[in-house]
């Protein structure tokens, strides 16, 4: 056995190992989707911070300023959703489900509507009070500042 097959085994059988639990071992630039937090074109707020969102995500605020419901409204795309919730929420994904089964289980929330990114965009837009989050928007939907 030469050198380079003594370091090359334990590289392979890493990757193996961490592919059988789901790892990630090689730097993914398709997860660095900046996702864009979008509402409803009815709801007064203009921007939020980054406590607003997790709060709001996390089902902890659930009216706007002006006292209406707040609908949320979550991907079932996991590349921008694992981004959001990292990013604002602090949660991963199983986290995140497990916090929100909960909560729906002893009746202290609901979970949050799941839709692909087209249908969600279609939702926010119809939906008076709704929120949610995609890797790109469009003018039917109001696109919030987060500071």
């Amino acid at each position: 056995m030469n050198k380079k097959s003594i370091l090359l085994f334990p590289a392979l059988f890493f990757m193996a190992l961490s592919m059988s639990f789901n790892i990630d071992v090689l730097p993914s630039f398709a997860n660095t989707i900046e996702p864009i937090i979008i509402a409803n074109p009815k709801v007064s707020d203009q921007s939020l911070n980054s406590g607003d969102v997790k709060n709001i995500f996390l089902g902890k605020k659930t009216k706007w300023k002006d006292g209406n419901p707040i609908i949320l409204v979550i991907l079932k795309e996991k590349d921008t959703h694992k981004q959001f919730l990292a990013k604002y929420v602090k949660f991963t994904p199983s986290q995140f489900d497990r916090y929100w089964k909960t909560l729906a289980y002893s009746g202290r929330g609901k979970y949050p509507k799941k839709l692909p990114p087209g249908e969600a965009l279609e939702y926010i837009a119809a939906t008076d009070g709704a929120i949610g989050y995609v890797a790109s928007s469009n003018d039917t939907v109001k696109t919030l500042c987060i500071k």
